[in-house]
C-alpha cells in the first residue's frame, strides 16, 4: 500500500495516517515512511546516482543546454539550464 501512495505522489504525512487508519496497532513512525520512500525511488533509479538521473531528466525535456565536466575531479563544474519556451 505504500509503494502505491508513494507512485501516486501522496505526502509521507498523508501515507502515514492511511497507514494508522487502516491498523490501529500500526505502529509505524514517518522516518520509517520516508525510508521507505527513499529505498523505492532508488530501487527505480537503478544503479545511477541522484545528479546522473537529474541530468537525464533534465535532457529528457529539454532544459540542459550546456554542460562542463572536470576530468580531474570526476565532477560537473558548470551547467546551464534553459527552459524549453525559450529555446
Amino acid at each position: 500500500m505504500l509503494l502505491d501512495m508513494t507512485k501516486s505522489a501522496v505526502k509521507p504525512r498523508n501515507i502515514l495516517l492511511t497507514l494508522k487508519e487502516h491498523n490501529e496497532k500500526n505502529v509505524t513512525t514517518i522516518k520509517q515512511v520516508y525510508n521507505a520512500m527513499t529505498l523505492y525511488r532508488r530501487s527505480q533509479r537503478g544503479h545511477i546516482i541522484e545528479m546522473q538521473q537529474l541530468m537525464m531528466l533534465l535532457e529528457r525535456v529539454m532544459f540542459l543546454r550546456w554542460l562542463r565536466f572536470n576530468e580531474c575531479t570526476n565532477m560537473i563544474q558548470v551547467f546551464v539550464l534553459v527552459s524549453p519556451r525559450f529555446s
